[in-house]
C-alpha cells in the first residue's frame, strides 16, 4: 500500500494535469450545453464536481506539503489555471496567433524559412481550413463547435501572406509536432490547434519550474511573475510569445543561479552558452539580455582573464545567432502592405531620420511613453487579452499588481544583487526598452511622426522582471504568515476571475 502510494505523489502532476483537461473540457461542454441548448446536463455536471473535488484535493496536499517548494506549488496552481485559459480561449485568438499557426504548419513540412514566390513576396502554402477558421469566423463557442466537427482536408493548399516568418524554428519545433501528426491521421484542424497548444503550455510548465527552482532570489516573485493573466494567455498559445517568455526567464534565472554559484562548471558553461544563443534567436530586440553576464565577473574560481573570456564568448554567441538568423530570413518582401503605404512606413527612411535627428528621437520616446504609459501598464497585466478585444475589470488586475510589487519583500533572502549589479539589470532592461521603441518606430511608424505606434505592454514581459528582481533584499522581508499558501490561492481567484470575462466573451 505504502508502495503504492508513493508512486501516486510521485507522478500527482500527471494526474492533476489529466484531471484538469476533464474537468475544463466538461465545463465548458456545461456551459455551452445551457448557452444553446437551455439545460444543464447532469452527466456533465457530476463529472465536473467530481473533478473538482480531485483537483481542489491536489492542490490542498501541495500547498500543506510544499510550503517550501515554491516550484512544486507553482506546478500544481499553474495546471488548473493554464488549461482555463487553453480550453476557453478560442483557437487564434491570441495576438497574431493564425500567422504562428502558419509558421507551425510550414515547419512541419520541413520549411524552415518563409519560401518566397516568383514575384519576391513572402508567402506559406497552408491548407485553407486554417486560413478560413481564424478569429475573424470564430467569435463564439457556437462558431468553435461547429468547426470542431467539419473535415480538415489537408491537401487543399492557399498560399497566404505569413507576417510570422521572421521567427526561428526553435520557438515553434515542439508544437509542429502536433500538426504532422495532424496531417498523418488528417485530424480535425481545430483539435489540431488545441494539441499543439497543450504542447506548449507543458513546456511553459517544465520551463517556468526550472526557472523558479534554479533562481536563487525571489522565487514567490518569479511565480507571481509566471502567472500574471496575460503572461499565462501567451504562454497557452501558438504564439511565439510563449517560448520567448519562458526562455528569457529562465536565462535570467540562470545567470542568477551561476552569480551565486562558487564555481561554474564546463556543463555549466555550455548550457549558459546555448541559453543565449536561444535569447538572441527569440527576437534580437532581445538580444542584449545576454548582456547580464556581466554580473558574472563576481564569480570567485575564475581569474578575471578567464572570467572575461567567457561573458565575452556569450556576447559574441548570442549577437551571432541572431544576426545570422535575422540575414537568412530577411530575404522577400510582404505583398500589398497597405498599412505601410497608408502611414508613410519607411524603414530605411525612419533610420536616416534618427540618426540625423537623435535629439527629435528621444522627444518622441518621452513623448510616447507619456501619452501610453497607462495602457502599457494594463496591457502587460492583461487588460485587452485576444485580439486586444476581450476585456478583463481593472480591478482585478491591480489587486494582482499589488501582489507582484509586493513579492520580493514577502520572502526571506540571505543573499541579493551587489548595487553595481543591480544597476546592470537596470540598464539592460532601458537598452532592451528602447530597442522595442526602436524597433516599432522604425518598422511600423511613419516616417518623422511625433509617437511610435504598435508598441503592447506584452512585449515587456522578458524584461520587467529584471527590475523586480532587483527589488530583493536581505533587509526589506515583510514577515506574512502562511504567505507561501495565501499567494497562491489568490493568484488562483484572480486567474479564475480574468478567464470568467474571457467566457463572458465567447458564450
Amino acid at each position: 500500500m505504502k508502495d503504492i502510494l508513493k508512486k501516486y505523489i510521485n507522478c500527482i502532476y500527471v494526474v492533476e494535469f489529466i484531471v484538469s483537461i476533464i474537468f475544463m473540457i466538461n465545463y465548458y461542454k456545461l456551459i455551452t450545453t445551457k448557452a444553446y441548448i437551455g439545460y444543464y446536463s447532469k452527466i456533465y455536471l457530476a463529472i465536473c464536481a467530481i473533478s473538482a473535488i480531485i483537483l481542489l484535493a491536489i492542490i490542498i496536499y501541495t500547498l500543506i506539503k510544499n510550503r517550501d517548494k515554491i516550484e512544486k506549488i507553482f506546478i500544481s496552481i499553474a495546471i488548473p489555471i493554464g488549461m482555463a485559459y487553453l480550453v476557453f480561449l478560442a483557437p487564434t485568438y491570441a495576438p497574431d496567433e493564425n500567422a504562428h499557426i502558419y509558421r507551425s504548419y510550414e515547419i512541419s513540412e520541413g520549411r524552415l524559412f518563409t519560401g518566397v514566390n516568383e514575384n519576391n513576396f513572402k508567402k506559406s502554402i497552408i491548407p485553407e481550413f486554417f486560413i478560413n477558421n481564424d478569429h475573424h469566423n470564430i467569435r463564439k463557442y457556437s462558431d468553435l463547435n461547429t468547426k470542431m466537427t467539419e473535415k480538415t482536408d489537408y491537401n487543399n493548399k492557399k498560399e497566404v501572406t505569413n507576417n510570422a516568418y521572421s521567427y526561428s524554428p526553435t520557438l515553434y519545433f515542439p508544437n509542429t509536432i502536433m500538426f504532422l501528426i495532424g496531417r498523418i491521421f488528417g485530424i480535425n484542424g481545430m483539435m489540431v490547434i488545441y494539441l499543439a497548444r497543450i504542447i506548449n503550455f507543458i513546456l511553459y510548465l517544465i520551463l517556468g519550474y526550472y526557472t523558479i527552482k534554479l533562481i536563487p532570489i525571489g522565487k514567490i516573485l518569479m511565480m507571481t511573475y509566471l502567472l500574471i493573466p496575460m503572461v499565462v494567455h501567451q504562454a497557452v498559445s501558438l504564439s511565439a510569445d510563449s517560448l520567448t517568455n519562458s526562455i528569457a526567464l529562465l536565462f535570467i534565472s540562470y545567470t542568477l543561479y551561476l552569480y551565486f554559484k562558487e564555481d561554474i562548471t564546463k556543463k555549466n558553461k555550455i548550457i549558459y552558452l546555448i541559453m543565449a544563443a536561444l535569447v538572441s534567436l527569440c527576437k534580437l530586440v532581445y538580444f542584449p539580455m545576454v548582456l547580464i553576464s556581466a554580473i558574472l565577473m563576481k564569480t570567485k574560481k575564475m581569474d578575471k582573464k578567464e572570467k572575461i573570456k567567457f561573458i565575452s564568448t556569450v556576447v559574441i554567441i548570442g549577437l551571432l545567432f541572431g544576426i545570422v538568423w535575422m540575414i537568412f530570413s530577411s530575404k522577400g518582401e510582404i505583398e500589398n502592405n497597405t498599412y505601410a503605404i497608408k502611414n508613410n512606413v519607411n524603414s530605411v527612411e525612419q533610420v536616416k531620420y534618427v540618426l540625423q535627428h537623435p535629439i527629435s528621437y528621444i522627444k518622441v520616446l518621452i513623448n510616447t511613453i507619456n501619452m501610453n504609459f497607462e495602457n502599457y501598464y494594463l496591457w502587460f497585466m492583461g487588460y485587452s487579452m485576444g485580439w486586444m478585444d476581450i476585456g478583463v475589470d481593472r480591478v482585478i488586475l491591480d489587486f494582482y499588481f499589488i501582489l507582484l510589487i509586493f513579492s520580493p519583500f514577502l520572502e526571506k533572502h540571505d543573499k541579493e544583487l551587489d548595487l553595481k549589479d543591480k544597476i546592470i539589470f537596470w540598464l539592460v532592461f532601458l537598452v532592451i526598452a528602447v530597442l522595442i521603441f526602436t524597433a516599432l518606430y522604425v518598422g511600423h511608424s511613419g516616417v518623422g511622426t511625433s509617437d511610435i505606434k504598435g508598441i503592447q505592454g506584452r512585449y515587456f514581459v522578458p524584461v520587467i522582471i529584471l527590475i523586480l528582481l532587483t527589488l530583493c533584499g536581505k533587509e526589506r522581508y515583510i514577515k506574512v504568515k502562511y504567505i507561501e499558501v495565501i499567494q497562491p490561492i489568490l493568484i488562483i481567484l484572480l486567474n479564475m476571475c480574468a478567464t470568467g470575462y474571457i467566457i463572458r466573451f465567447f458564450i
